[in-house]
């Protein structure tokens, strides 16, 4: 995974108050983490390594979204005889608020794998 991949998945949020330190990736299974802080109580919780899973549990619950009419281009290949087929299209997934009723959110804890 590149590096702006990785960065623009991970989430990390201080406080200040509580003394804590909560970093979060999404669209990922399992991360290992370590720590090499000099505070002996400066540790990874345990408890609080989850991992959070959508599931749905009946048919259509998530809806493709078309957001652009897809399009098609045939451009001459420049160092050959042929041509391309471009296509492009702009799609994304989406739950409409009826459709959510059908789906169940779990949190896993992690800690151990």
């Amino acid at each position: 995974m590149s590096l702006r991949r990785f960065q623009a998945r991970a989430t990390a949020v201080n406080d200040d108050t509580a003394n804590t330190l909560t970093v979060t990736f999404k669209g990922a299974g399992t991360l290992s983490v370590s720590e090499t802080l000099s505070a002996g109580a400066d540790v990874w919780t345990a408890a609080l390594q989850k991992q959070l899973c959508v599931f749905g549990v009946a048919k259509k619950c998530t809806t493709l979204v078309m957001q652009r009419t897809p399009d098609v281009k045939v451009v001459d290949h420049p160092e050959r005889i042929g041509v391309n087929i471009q296509n492009g299209v702009l799609y994304g997934t989406k739950t409409f608020a009826d459709n959510a009723k059908c789906m169940v959110r779990v949190e896993i804890a992690s800690s151990t794998f």
